[in-house]
């Protein structure tokens, strides 16, 4: 599960790296600052009665105010605390979802289908995708903007585009079991029909090893790259699809 940060009303991705990044960032500081305003402009009754900022890594207060909080932040105790949970985590599930990196915006995305989906359909996304391709025509609908997922026929699913979900899903063993179902069945046996990566444009002899080595081959890597970047709409390249 990703960390919610309460004075942001954000989720970030639940490991030590992007916690501390988010906490010691700009946003961070300046919604703290306004959380502290926020109290200074309350009702006389509560001016003496700053509620604390709870730190739920630690679970202890610390009073709310921009020097203790960033003190206890950036404390000996938050860190060791912040790596045991973070710790605990990888304990829990030795598989842990990797963050959807969105390349456009330069930002860790919680990986599963609704943020992502908030993500891309965004304001701030819609935005920094515009400004990537120099404007689009204005007149075009919202959603042709949007980058295309990636379509893998062997499983019949759309997959975030993007070279480490891609990749993730050719190595998965989703995405292996039914390639091995695809090829059994082929009932007639002499006659096997070859696997076809649509990323190269070629055919791979239609057996576990010899599409893994494909699959995990520099030449798929950088075709891989090159789709990805084509499928990003821009002035240049809007009538390539």
């Amino acid at each position: 599960m990703p960390y919610y940060c309460s004075i942001c009303e954000i989720n970030v991705p639940y490991n030590e790296y992007n916690i501390r990044e988010h906490l010691n960032g700009r946003r961070h500081a300046e919604n703290l600052r306004d959380s502290s305003d926020d109290g200074d402009d309350n009702d006389d009754d509560y001016d003496d009665e700053i509620q604390p900022y709870y730190c739920d890594i630690c679970d202890v207060n610390v009073p709310n105010n921009e020097f203790n909080i960033r003190q206890h932040l950036n404390g000996q105790p938050h860190a060791e605390n912040l790596r045991d949970t973070s710790d605990d985590e990888d304990d829990d599930d030795d598989d842990e979802i990797q963050p959807y990196y969105c390349d456009i915006c330069d930002v860790n995305v919680p990986n599963n289908d609704f943020n992502i989906k908030e993500h891309l359909n965004g304001r701030r996304h819609a935005e920094n995708l515009r400004g990537s391709g120099d404007d689009d025509d204005s007149d075009d609908d919202d959603d042709d903007d949007e980058i295309q997922p990636y379509y893998c026929d062997i499983c019949d699913v759309n997959v975030p585009n993007n070279e480490y979900n891609i990749r993730q899903h050719l190595n998965g063993q989703r995405h292996a079991e039914n390639l091995r179902d695809s090829s059994d069945d082929d009932d007639d046996d002499d006659e096997i029909q070859p696997y076809y990566c649509d990323i190269c444009d070629v055919n791979v002899p239609n057996n576990d090893f010899n599409i893994g080595e494909h699959l995990n081959g520099r030449r798929h890597a950088e075709n891989l790259r090159a789709y990805r970047r084509s499928t990003i709409p821009s002035s240049s390249s809007s009538s390539d699809w």
